[in-house]
């Protein structure tokens, strides 16, 4: 065998024991595809690397950008929590506050959640699952 791993000898040995001659031109073919293997699996691993490197690049431009994102939503969300939301919960309050004096805007209050209904005859709030008394049971 030569540093190919293919056989230099013009005969080879079958699995049954027997002697097979090959002529030069046979191994030579032979030669050309290892040759021609040898060279698409190095083309292969050196696509798999560029795709492998690319893939990364991606990744690593989204990261970047979902970093700025993330800086973004922060100074939104705080920039709400300072300014807007102590507007919005005041606006709340005065509106309970004038549906508490004004018996007119009970309902718009209610359609929102803004107080509690008032008596044991109010339907349940959406989700609450009230719960039946159980049956009795039947015996034949």
């Amino acid at each position: 065998m030569d540093d190919s791993g293919l056989p230099t000898s013009s005969s080879s040995t079958t699995p049954a024991g027997s002697t097979t001659t090959s002529t030069p031109n046979e191994i030579n073919a032979l030669r050309e595809q290892f040759e021609s293997l040898r060279h698409l699996v190095v083309s292969l691993l050196v696509l798999a690397v560029v795709v492998t490197g690319t893939f990364d690049l991606f990744l690593w431009r989204q990261v970047r950008f979902l970093h700025s994102d993330r800086v973004q939503a922060e100074q939104m969300i705080g920039d709400y929590q300072k300014n807007r939301a102590p507007f919005m919960d005041e606006f709340v309050r005065r509106v309970v506050a004038y549906g508490q004096s004004n018996k007119d805007f009970a309902p718009i209050m209610m359609k929102y959640s803004l107080v509690k209904p008032a008596g044991t005859n109010a339907p349940p709030p959406p989700g609450a699952n009230p719960t039946a008394p159980p049956m009795p049971s039947q015996k034949k």
